[in-house]
């Protein structure tokens, strides 16, 4: 017995056994969150990521390859070459829902009574209509948005939820006027701002379904006089390649007014976040919806808490 069991301990050694398999080089972050590793392991990463920008390199913060997201910045360049919003809001003045609800920052007055002059029949003007004494009014901007949408079922529109993962991207002015590359913008590991590295979204769990993922966009604010919107296209094109990459389906929504995108990112299943203002607005009103709202208030310490005390 104590032979056996010896030859197949000594026969068990001596079995070949297949070669363990390379671990496919795709580089993470280390967990100090730095992303030198991530750099170095890309042959192909662009030269400028190696460069210094003022007294420190550029931070890649992104799983993706340097390399990947390069060629959809080039794949989008020449359809973003002459890309404009529809600006026929921005025509009347800055149009700012967010600033009129939480009646934010100098000039007040001023631009209270320009969006009644522009804009009259606008979201921003029927709250200033009917709210009273202080701003953040809550169930007043909701019930606007139910009486809009009401009408527009009345009218025959479809106003049903949008079965999709809504995200907002916050571009136009902030990008345009950016000194930074899209590039810049993309790689970069810093989630603050209104404009989002490729990283915030990567870190944002969304659901398996439903799987089309909407992506929001627009401008209130014109460019200059013969400039275009080139920026904000490749940004949005390369969230776009990057989703569809994974297996999702992309829609891009462009050209329209900043009430007629609230009212429809209002109807999201799922939403997502950008920064600003504006963001958490509508949000606050796709919760109150019975939506879902990605990422959760205060995943990664981004933001602070959604503000409750608005809706009680």
């Amino acid at each position: 017995m104590s032979t056996f069991v010896l030859w197949l301990l000594v026969g068990a050694a001596n079995i070949p056994t297949a070669a363990p398999r390379r671990a496919e080089k795709r580089p993470n972050p280390n967990k100090s969150g730095e992303p030198e590793a991530l750099v170095k392991s890309d042959p192909a990463t662009p030269s400028w990521l190696h460069l210094p920008k003022g007294q420190s390199p550029v931070k890649f913060g992104s799983h993706v390859l340097p390399s990947e997201l390069e060629s959809w910045i080039n794949r989008a360049r020449p359809k973003c070459s002459r890309f404009q919003y529809n600006m026929d809001s921005a025509k009347a003045g800055r149009y700012e829902l967010a600033d009129i609800f939480h009646g934010h920052g100098r000039g007040r007055e001023e631009r209270e009574a320009m969006h009644r002059d522009n804009f009259p029949g606008s979201i921003a003007s029927a709250y200033l209509v009917r709210k009273k004494g202080d701003n953040n009014d809550f169930k007043i901007l909701a019930q606007i948005v139910e009486n809009r949408l009401a009408a527009k079922a009345r009218a025959g529109e479809n106003v049903r939820r949008v079965n999709a993962t809504v995200f907002h991207l916050r571009l136009g002015d902030v990008v345009e006027e950016d000194p930074r590359s899209v590039m810049e913008m993309l790689a970069g590991d810093w989630w603050g701002g209104y404009v989002k590295p490729l990283s915030y979204y990567e870190g944002t769990r969304l659901p398996r379904l439903p799987e089309t993922i909407v992506l929001v966009s627009g401008s209130h604010v014109a460019p200059p006089q013969g400039g275009n919107s080139s920026k904000s296209c490749i940004y949005m094109e390369v969230l776009a390649s990057y989703w569809r990459s994974r297996g999702w389906r992309v829609r891009l929504r462009t050209g329209f007014s900043p009430d007629e995108d609230f009212l429809f990112m209002s109807r999201a299943k799922y939403f997502v976040r950008s920064g600003g203002r504006l963001t958490n607005l509508i949000g606050w009103v796709v919760e109150s919806r019975g939506g879902n709202l990605l990422p959760r208030p205060n995943d990664a310490g981004l933001f602070g808490p959604m503000g409750e005390h608005l809706k009680s």
